[in-house]
């Protein structure tokens, strides 16, 4: 029964210590930030321009699966995000 108990304990602390070390909600992008999706028949490709006045990192956001990689932007940079169609879904764009 210890042994039980110390395994649940350590269990406990583990999933502690992996909620402290989760990322925070990001915010998403501010308006300037142009965004869209083009779809193909088997991948689609999300991209992000930076029509604000200054430089900003951001990050792709896909609904069931991996975000695209944070990417700093200069005032008219660009970057994309290319995945699956399905069941991949582009959700938008977040500051990182």
């Amino acid at each position: 029964m210890l042994k039980k108990g110390a395994a649940v304990a350590a269990l406990s602390i583990g999933l502690g210590v992996t909620a402290l070390a989760a990322p925070a909600h990001a915010a998403a992008a501010p308006g300037c930030v142009a965004r869209g999706v083009n779809s193909g028949t088997i991948t689609q490709t999300a991209w992000m321009r930076n029509d604000c006045g200054y430089r900003l990192n951001a990050y792709i956001v896909w609904d069931f699966g991996v975000d695209g990689g944070c990417q700093t932007l200069n005032p008219g940079g660009s970057a994309t995000s290319k995945v699956a169609i399905a069941p991949r879904r582009f959700a938008g764009v977040n500051l990182c």
